[in-house]
């Protein structure tokens, strides 16, 4: 990409009047420019997912990470998904350990609490070949940060011991682990395949992430007891019974205030000097309020059927403390208001690639090279990028192939048309 458009697009107070796949393209730009974080605040899970697409366009998929609210309703008697769990825990982690990454979540996900900080670096478990382990220690620290232990483990948030072998998948593995074991000694560690189960690549050491967001360790334990006690109902004394025993119930996150000493969001995740993008402070502030009635819908739903549950107050951030810790971001780039004056104005003709107006298209492309020109196509089927590529080679043009990520390792083209494989929401 051109320092000159990184540099332009890295300094914009609002990206309010660019299209989304633009401001994918902002937050890819000031990430490789200030080489820190980027939390995008989007307005929905549906929001998050097109982002998600675009800054794949432009971005490896290790810098793109997703922070999504929980899939089941708030004070619903039932918990998120492992797949849920498992990503926002991965992209807490990776905000703590700071490597630059372009983070992207709904509103609704960033004002409900979550595990501080400290918790989650405090229970992360490393463990590194050669290492003295005691398994049944291990399998039981494990059962308390949320894992259920299985005979085979297929699927996140599992682990398994098998004579002297230990597998665990963790969140933030691509692959789950296996441990050879000589006695308590680690002697490998290896990646494996779910399905097969046969080993792949060894590893020097992994760190294991909790599977849950509530630690059902004996100091967090003895914070929620007495609270947890005093709202005096049945499911809540059955609640207490299993957590003492290392069991998760079903819809404990709705009590996720009562385990830990302080209050956190991702927000409080963010190193010093991260980039935040996100609606101005009244759109802000009306995605609170959408978000906050869900929870107080929810909490009326549980009082009239007799449950206790945590007021809503208590559950989420403040609208105040939101939009003032939003507006205390050293760099904050808005996403919604106008354009303020001096800010760059993009020209966006509609240019279809299919249907009767695509024999312009591609001419105008000729004519985009022909002048000097990059043009990048982004396409996200096989099938249409051999159409193009075989129309415009009839008009003398040969596009190359290429990667989103051409645009981030390059300062300089030469005039010609790239095709990119990608989902692009818009041009």
């Amino acid at each position: 990409m051109d320092d000159r458009l990184i540099n332009v697009l890295g300094s914009v107070a609002s990206v309010g009047f660019l299209p989304p796949s633009l401001q994918a393209l902002t937050a890819a730009c000031v990430l490789r420019r200030d080489r820190r974080p980027v939390l995008w605040i989007v307005e929905s899970p549906e929001a998050m997912e097109r982002a998600e697409d675009d800054l794949l366009c432009f971005l490896g998929q290790d810098q793109v990470r997703l922070f999504p609210p929980h899939d089941v309703r708030p004070y619903q008697d039932d918990s998120p998904s492992r797949e849920i769990m498992a990503r926002r825990i991965a992209t807490m982690n990776s905000l703590a350990e700071n490597p630059p990454s372009v983070v992207v979540a709904p509103m609704q996900a960033v004002l409900a609490y979550t595990m501080p900080r400290p918790d989650l670096l405090e229970c992360s478990i490393s463990i590194g070949a050669g290492r003295i382990i005691d398994r049944e220690e291990l399998a039981s620290r494990l059962v308390r940060m949320g894992y259920t232990r299985e005979a085979l483990v297929d699927d996140v948030g599992q682990f398994s011991i098998r004579g002297s072998v230990m597998d665990i998948f963790s969140p933030g593995m691509t692959s789950p682990i296996r441990l050879d074991l000589f006695g308590d000694e680690v002697t490998g560690i290896k990646t494996f395949d779910v399905r097969s189960q046969r080993t792949r690549k060894g590893l020097p050491s992994i760190l294991v992430l909790p599977a849950g967001e509530i630690l059902l360790d004996p100091r967090h334990i003895r914070n929620a007891r007495p609270l947890l006690r005093r709202l005096g109902e049945d499911r809540v004394r059955f609640l207490v019974e299993d957590m003492e025993q290392g069991i998760h119930s079903p819809g404990i996150e709705s009590f996720l205030a009562l385990f830990y000493d302080k209050n956190c969001t991702l927000l409080d995740y963010l190193p010093a000097g991260s980039v935040v993008m996100a609606p101005g402070a009244a759109d802000a502030g009306d995605l609170w309020e959408d978000g906050f009635k869900a929870y107080a819908h929810g909490y009326e739903r549980s009082k009239a059927l007799g449950r206790a549950a945590v007021p809503p107050e208590e559950t989420v951030i403040g609208k105040a403390a939101l939009l003032e810790r939003l507006d205390g971001m050293a760099r904050r780039i808005s996403t919604t208001e106008a354009s303020p004056g001096g800010s760059p104005s993009f020209h966006q003709p509609e240019l279809p690639l299919q249907g009767r107006g695509s024999e312009a298209v591609f001419d105008r492309v000729v004519s985009l090279v022909k002048g000097s020109n990059d043009v990048f196509i982004f396409s996200s089927s096989e099938m249409l990028a051999e159409r193009i590529t075989y129309a415009l080679s009839n008009r003398g043009v040969r596009p190359d192939s290429s990667d989103g990520e051409f645009l981030m390792r390059h300062a300089g083209f030469s005039s010609r048309v790239r095709m990119i494989d990608g989902s692009l929401s818009s041009g």
